[in-house]
Parts: C-alpha cells; sequence; structure tokens
C-alpha cells in the first residue's frame, strides 16, 4: 500500500502541478481517509473523530487534497503517540470560510518542542520530519504561496495541526459552450 501511495506521489509530481478541479463534497473525502486508515489507528489504539459542524463541499482537486490530508494523518497516527500514556485521540475538522477551505488534524499526544515547533511554522526542514516536509513542498507545487500550513501545541498536551488551502473555480470542459 506504501509502495503504492509513493508511486501516485511521483506520477503526480511528473503530470506537474495541474490541478483537476471539481466540485467535491469534502466531508465524504475525508470520512473515506479516515475508513483507510482506521486498521493502522486501531493498531495503536489511537481513537479517528471527524468532527464536522455543517456540509462542506468545495471546489478542489480531490486526489492532490487526499494525499495531503492522508500523509498528515498517518504522520500524527505514527508520531504523535510515541511515550504517551493515556486516551489516544485524534479529530479531524474541515470548515470552509470564504475562499478557504480550513482542516484542523487535533491530536491528545505529546508536544512539539518550542524550537521544532517554531522552525516548522518558518518553514525550515527538520530533520526527521520527512512527511510534513513533503506536505509543504506539495502544497507549494499545487497552491504557491495560497496554501498554509501551520502548527501549534494546546494545553494540557496535543498539537493541532492547521491547513487552509485556497478552494479554485470548478474547471469546465471547453466544448461545454454548445
Amino acid at each position: 500500500k506504501i509502495i503504492n501511495d509513493l508511486l501516485d506521489l511521483v506520477k503526480l509530481d511528473k503530470k506537474g502541478a495541474n490541478l483537476n478541479i471539481k466540485s467535491q463534497d469534502v466531508n465524504e473525502l475525508v470520512e473515506r481517509i479516515l475508513k483507510r486508515l482506521q486498521p493502522l489507528a486501531a493498531k495503536s489504539n489511537i481513537e479517528l473523530v471527524f468532527e464536522s459542524f455543517r456540509p462542506v463541499t468545495a471546489e478542489i482537486d480531490e486526489v492532490k487534497i487526499a494525499l495531503v490530508i492522508t500523509n498528515l494523518v498517518e504522520n500524527a497516527i505514527k508520531y504523535s503517540f510515541r511515550g504517551y500514556e493515556g486516551a489516544h485521540r485524534l479529530t479531524i475538522e474541515v470548515s470552509k470560510a470564504e475562499e478557504q477551505m480550513h482542516i484542523i488534524i487535533a491530536n491528545n499526544g505529546r508536544h512539539i518542542e518550542e524550537d521544532q515547533l517554531k522552525d516548522l511554522n518558518m518553514g525550515k526542514e527538520i530533520k526527521n520530519h520527512f512527511g510534513i516536509s513533503n506536505v509543504r513542498k506539495r502544497l507549494k507545487l499545487y497552491y504557491g504561496e495560497d496554501a498554509v500550513i501551520y502548527f501549534e501545541n494546546v494545553s494540557p498536551s496535543g498539537v493541532k495541526v492547521h491547513l487552509f488551502v485556497p478552494l479554485q473555480e470548478e474547471q469546465k470542459d471547453e466544448d461545454s459552450s454548445y
């Protein structure tokens, strides 16, 4: 499965940053991602929770956004709870405001060290944070400087990852003007 995902990423990179923008039910997309990652989370006794306060439909490239979300959630499953005692909970929230989609991936695991947190938010590449570096590169390739990822420690424990993605206009077929 991991090898297939990597091959998909290589194919996408070779195609460049062409976005296939369509109207997508983002809630349904996140639910599919979490269903696919549930076995990985269950192996580590992590509860995956999707919270959405209203339906979110957005004009996005489903495949590329799914890769970004999947990478962030997998990272949280694999690394957020190392050495952490207590219930393991990973919550994903999706909302839409004006021309941006806001995705929050929050865990109740351990904090990121303050110096690393600062470096992450400044966009510096950090040793052993390859997944985050990949997400950043991918976001830049797809959206330029318009996409933002931000990390914060939350009390009493855990980290929130905020992902802001610009919404695009749905692409129309050139022949659809008949």
